[in-house]
């Protein structure tokens, strides 16, 4: 190939870029006491709509029929979506000794979290997108959907314990956690009737719904206060000859109780129209509704209260086994589970190449979550004996085949030994 004198000659500019940084290949972090990191992750993901889709909806672009088409076949009877948004600063103290006792290790953070999930069915996006024409003399089932939406900060102290009595590691954080925003809506019945002829509509629906304040807006809100705790455990294996570990993780599991001006709205309602098509339920103009005003409606069967609640938090319960074949290779696989979040369980594998002293390689592929099956890759770059930049995404398949595949995310951190 005519291009393969190229990448002969960027390969060796790398290989002696990577042989001028003066670290090993595995950094001693016994001689740094103290390790700070800076990281910003985000992602979205879904089982039912693709790049393509999200893209166009989100700029706002028109969304042709051939575009519906091409997701309204990947649907199932329940969708799911998700997505998060991470900021934070790390600190970790790695002392000779700790309260004179050695392999203890003490950490702490302050980080910024946006979380957002939801599920709707099958006959909710064909309503949505296509309007009710298709459910002529049928029922559509606009039931079994829930939308999460939950913005905090945390701060985090916790400590770590290296290599006890029978080789293990572990440690527990405990986090005090400011809620800023929080939004719920749960439709566990809906249902809509069309009659044959479109001469009117039945709708059946029960709806709750739950809100923080909305008095006080922004990163500095304080609605509301919660608890939360992170744990893990690391066993170390062998198999085959080669050294691994296996690690038991616990992240998020807790709680934020919202304010007493919180409100809590519930909808249990039968309604009947005649002379009424609905073409689009997200652009109802004002004669949609020829004899009721549907405000009317809404507030004559809507019960509403301000009041304090507690929203649990999506807690995430993982599992994962990684084996190291020599100090180049490892190989890690394992499965995660996200609680109270509209999530299945996600499966994941990475291979991860030591390609020399300061440049490691992974690539991975995953399915599960919110999302399909799914690949990444991953570069970390150590420089000068005590820094290191990690880059990585789970979602380049999604961006290079964006009308087949969904997941849009990345992770970036720089982190540094003192």
């Amino acid at each position: 190939m005519s291009s393969s004198p190229l990448l002969r000659f960027a390969f060796c500019l790398l290989s002696v870029a990577c042989s001028l940084l003066p670290v090993p290949c595995f950094p001693q972090d016994s001689l740094y006491k103290h390790e700070i990191e800076i990281s910003g992750d985000y992602y979205f993901n879904s089982d039912a709509f693709t790049n393509e889709f999200f893209s166009a909806f989100y700029n706002g672009d028109f969304i042709d029929k051939g575009l519906k088409d091409r997701v309204d076949k990947r649907l199932t009877y329940i969708n799911r979506w998700g997505f998060d948004l991470k900021t934070e600063i790390n600190w970790r103290y790695s002392p000779a000794k700790l309260f004179g006792k050695k392999g203890l290790s003490c950490n702490a953070s302050i980080k910024d979290r946006l979380h957002g999930d939801g599920i709707f069915s099958q006959d909710f996006y064909r309503v949505a997108l296509y309007g009710n024409k298709m459910f002529a003399g049928e029922h559509a089932d606009l039931g079994n959907f829930k939308l999460n939406f939950l913005g905090y900060q945390q701060l985090q102290f916790g400590i770590e314990w290296n290599l006890d009595s029978v080789k293990n590691n572990y440690g527990i954080a405990i986090s005090l956690l400011k809620g800023e925003r929080n939004f719920t809506v749960d439709v566990k019945r809906g249902d809509l009737y069309t009659a044959d002829d479109g001469s009117y509509i039945d709708m059946d629906f029960a709806i709750r719904s739950k809100q923080s304040d909305t008095s006080q807006t922004g990163p500095l809100a304080f609605n509301g206060f919660g608890l939360s705790t992170d744990m893990f455990y690391e066993i170390p294996y062998v198999t085959w000859y080669n050294d691994g570990v296996l690690s038991i993780q616990l992240q998020d599991l807790g709680f934020i109780q919202w304010n007493s001006r919180s409100m809590d709205h519930r909808l249990d309602t039968f309604i009947h129209y005649e002379g009424l098509v609905v073409n689009d339920i997200f652009d109802l103009q004002s004669g949609t509704f020829p004899e009721t005003d549907p405000d009317t409606i809404i507030n004559n069967n809507l019960k509403y209260r301000v009041e304090a609640y507690t929203t649990f938090l999506p807690a995430i319960f993982s599992i994962s086994a990684t084996t190291y074949y020599g100090k180049k290779f490892l190989v890690e696989k394992g499965i995660n589970y996200r609680f109270l979040a509209n999530a299945r369980p996600y499966y994941y594998g990475t291979f991860m190449w030591n390609t020399c002293k300061a440049l490691t390689l992974g690539w991975n592929v995953s399915y599960g979550g919110y999302g399909r099956f799914n690949a990444g890759m991953e570069a970390e770059l150590r420089f000068a004996r005590r820094f290191t930049v990690n880059v990585n995404s789970f979602y380049l398949a999604g961006i290079l085949v964006p009308s087949k595949l969904g997941g849009l995310g990345a992770n970036l951190s720089l982190s540094g030994k003192f």
